[in-house]
């Protein structure tokens, strides 16, 4: 568990340190980064996404992580960037819970080997929550912190929700435990499937992602 907590320290030091830049500066727009850091959980396609990526990667922790998060996090960077040129926007909210429920499904599954698979979901899953994480249009500063923080959010939210699972499942090894995080995928993948035929009958039913 050595590299999981290490990742996790570093982290939580990169937030502590925006904290106390942030409570003794006056610098326009800072507020904006912990909007950003909330943002990917403030919508129900983000927050179902993340989940499922979340249990996909806890109930395979280590193994795959190493890939998928480098996966998640230079996607997640595309994603803001294509989203800031305007492309993809408006699929963002059906991108992700398609890509939850692909998520939800294999974590349900628990089939072993799937380190490509699960880099590709997390790769999915990162774009498309760096295109939601294009707030509105303001000044150029504002703007990027917010979009800073929600780069920090949403990696902050993988690492912990994966780190979380794979220490559950390493503390308690009775098989109820992992039945249990299965059944949660499978309601998660029952759930985003709700929310995608929704969505795909009646478009503005969709979370919104804006700032």
């Amino acid at each position: 568990m050595t590299t999981g907590r290490g990742i996790a320290l570093a982290f939580l030091f990169l937030v502590a340190s925006a904290d106390e830049a942030a409570a003794h500066s006056p610098i326009p727009g800072m507020q904006g980064f912990y909007l950003g850091m909330l943002h990917p959980l403030s919508t129900p396609p983000q927050l179902l996404s993340l989940l499922a990526a979340g249990l996909l990667l806890g109930l395979r922790w280590p193994g795959p992580f190493r890939y998928c998060w480098p996966a998640f996090a230079v996607s997640c960077l595309a994603g803001i960037a294509l989203g800031q040129w305007g492309w993809l926007r408006g699929l963002e909210d059906t991108a992700l819970l398609a890509g939850g429920i692909a998520a939800a499904i294999l974590a349900a599954l628990l089939t072993p080997k799937l380190t490509a698979p699960c880099v590709a979901i997390s790769a999915w899953t990162g774009l498309f929550l760096g295109v939601a994480s294009i707030p509105d249009e303001g000044p150029a500063w504002p703007v990027i912190v917010t979009l800073a923080g929600s780069f920090v959010g949403a990696n902050l939210a993988l690492v912990y929700l994966a780190f979380a699972v794979g220490s559950l499942r390493a503390r308690f090894t009775a098989q109820w435990v992992g039945i249990g995080l299965r059944i949660a995928a499978a309601w998660i993948a029952a759930v985003a499937a709700l929310m995608l035929a929704l969505l795909l009958v009646d478009p503005t039913s969709g979370g919104g992602t804006g700032m």
